[in-house]
């Protein structure tokens, strides 16, 4: 059922353009001579007639010409600077309705154009097409017949048929149209701009174009607009949907959008599986956020991040993550997911707020966790758009999880994202999770726990939970295993809270998921391996075995520390290591020894102090052979 939210006002005081049954009838059309503007300069006998309509499939557009000499004597990108046709496209003018008057702006919607009779025949330019730096030759408009242009003795006749997808919409979805147009002709005198609507150049500035309304939307609109209806029936009610209902030969589906991000919801009738569609009908519906809202949407549809992170302002990030928060919730929170899944989001969310907030007040750190966030939100809608794919849900696995979004987990594509509430502070403390290979959640079969640390880096919580510290060789060797990743709060060495976080994180998983409590193992590299020893010595009944990888020279300082533990360890250290020599793993094999531990001690030769995959994928496999 269609929920009707607030949407803006249709203009309605600009000229309305007709709707007509095909490109061929816009010859009929242009010839009747009820032209939308006629353009002339007093000073010259320069004069132009335009001519607008709209198929289905086409915005279609004329401009003649009466000029003795309207003709270009440059080609490709110069072309603008000789007699042309400049043309500016807002297909969604709602898209920009929030943008002011004088705001440079391109949307997914917005197209700047030339065209040009030159001695090499008819040529288009695109100079802004949905991106400021998408711009070239358009040699596909002139040979698909799309745009031709003629001369015939003191008139140049440009008759443009732009599709509607090359504005990234459909026809029924806007009941408006901007538009600029300008001609531009040299003479004796110097140079002659005719122009109908402003706001095309070197900058795209859409709220500036004409509007113009289009007439009710012909029967075989696939997508009807709910401002549409109102424009054209001036209500939006169940008689209205009736009437549309009547007008269509096929099912049509209905949009909303709005401009208040705190209202943003949407429904249509696409079967429940589509729902992550209705992101990208939002933006086929109009809806563009404020410029201090810019990058809500790219954290929802990654083919438009680089838009909205390049061409848009970010100036309030709180309102960033409220968005990725409600949305996450709106398109996720019905879907038969797994009780985990929804506590991955809900975890997630929250350390995302946490770290937001505390880069604001910090006043440092803010842009990257913006990038950051895009990223994460990314991976998560990839992951459950790759678990609606089809071809899953006939695969026989799939068929017996009968949950979205488990795929990529099962099959270790992605991780999950929970949070341990600290015993120390009761702060949310997020960990990796990578689940055994095919895991079903109803599998109760105890596994064993490899706990991996990480090394010293870049500080921020979300640059870790984006790409853990597993390299694809362990994650194939070590299948039947549960595999976590406590964050260390930033770089603590997995001292004090940061290690009770470690703790913390194991009692979360048993919790959650059934493991085997006598096959725990522990791990790390560098900043991880001292965090190894230090963790293996407060609790040495915990674990079974430990793997260290990069041993940092001051643990070799904790002989007492070192004396707590009996367990079997594998030291591994590269050989030309610059930042902890070498000679600090044999010295600690020798004190583990003396402990009655046995150790397997390898130095790589000509390595330094990053490990390759591989190394971390042999030191897990020997954790879960003892």
């Amino acid at each position: 059922m269609l929920r009707f939210e607030p949407i803006p006002d249709t203009p309605v005081d600009g000229p309305t353009i007709p709707w007509l049954a095909d490109a061929a009838a816009f010859t009929a059309h242009v010839a009747k001579g009820e032209a939308l503007a006629t353009l002339t300069d007093p000073a010259t006998t320069t004069r132009a007639t335009l001519h607008a309509a709209a198929t289905v499939q086409h915005i279609l557009i004329s401009v003649r010409v009466r000029k003795p000499t309207h003709v270009n004597t440059r080609t490709g990108g110069d072309i603008w600077d000789g007699d042309a046709l400049q043309i500016g496209f807002d297909a969604c003018p709602l898209a920009s309705a929030s943008l002011e008057a004088d705001e440079a702006a391109v949307t997914p919607f917005t197209a700047q154009f030339a065209f040009a009779l030159t001695s090499d025949g008819p040529q288009a330019f695109a100079h802004l097409h949905g991106n400021p730096r998408k711009r070239g030759q358009r040699t596909d408009l002139i040979s698909d017949g799309l745009c031709t242009i003629t001369r015939d003795k003191n008139i140049t006749a440009y008759t443009l048929a732009i599709p509607w997808a090359e504005l990234q919409t459909a026809a029924g979805i806007s009941p408006t149209l901007a538009l600029a147009v300008q001609v531009n002709d040299r003479t004796d005198k110097g140079e002659v701009r005719l122009s109908f609507g402003k706001g095309i150049g070197a900058q795209l500035r859409p709220r500036q174009f004409a509007l113009l309304n289009i007439g009710p939307p012909p029967a075989d609109c696939e997508f009807i607009h709910v401002a549409t209806i109102k424009h054209w029936l001036g209500k939006v009610d169940d008689e209205a949907l009736k009437i549309v209902a009547s007008r269509s030969s096929k099912k049509v589906r209905l949009i909303a959008g709005v401009h208040d991000v705190r209202t943003l919801r949407l429904e249509h009738t696409l079967p429940g599986s589509d729902r992550l569609n209705r992101i990208a009908l939002i933006w086929q519906a109009g809806w563009l956020p404020r410029a201090e809202d810019a990058l809500h949407i790219s954290v929802h549809c990654p083919g438009l991040q680089g838009l909205m992170a390049n061409h848009l302002p970010t100036t309030n990030p709180r309102n960033m993550f409220r968005v990725m928060k409600e949305e996450m919730q709106y398109l996720y929170g019905d879907l038969d997911l797994p009780p985990v899944f929804h506590r991955h989001l809900k975890d997630l969310t929250a350390v995302v707020e946490a770290t937001l907030e505390a880069a604001i007040t910090a006043r440092r750190g803010i842009e990257e966790q913006i990038t950051q966030i895009a990223d994460i939100s990314a991976r998560v809608a990839e992951n459950i758009t790759i678990s609606l794919d089809p071809r899953y849900r006939r695969d026989h696995a799939w068929r017996e999880a009968n949950t979205y979004g488990w795929h990529t987990h099962a099959s270790r594509e992605a991780a999950l994202i929970l949070a341990a509430t600290s015993s120390v502070d009761r702060s949310r403390q997020p960990y990796r999770l990578t689940v055994p290979r095919n895991y079903r959640m109803d599998d109760a079969t105890p596994r064993p726990v490899i706990v991996w640390l990480h090394g010293s880096g870049n500080p921020s919580a979300l640059h870790f939970l984006n790409h853990g510290m597993l390299a694809p060789e362990t994650l194939a060797c070590c299948e039947d295993a549960f595999i976590i990743e406590p964050w260390a709060r930033g770089n603590a060495w997995y001292k004090d809270a940061a290690g009770t976080d470690v703790f913390d994180a194991i009692d979360d998983l048993r919790r959650t998921f059934p493991i085997d409590t006598a096959r725990l193992y522990l791990g790390g590299h560098s900043m991880g391996a001292s965090g190894t020893l230090r963790l293996a010595a407060q609790r040495p009944n915990v674990f079974r075995a430990l793997a260290i990888a990069s041993l940092p020279a001051h643990n070799l300082a904790d002989a007492i520390q070192i004396a707590q533990i009996s367990l079997p360890v594998s030291l591994w250290h590269g050989e030309v290591d610059a930042l902890c020599p070498a000679t600090t793993p044999e010295k600690v094999a020798a004190m583990l020894r003396a402990n009655g531990c046995a150790v397997r001690c390898d130095i790589a030769p000509g390595v330094g102090h990053s490990m390759s995959g591989q190394t971390q994928a042999d030191l897990c496999a020997w954790l879960l052979t003892q």
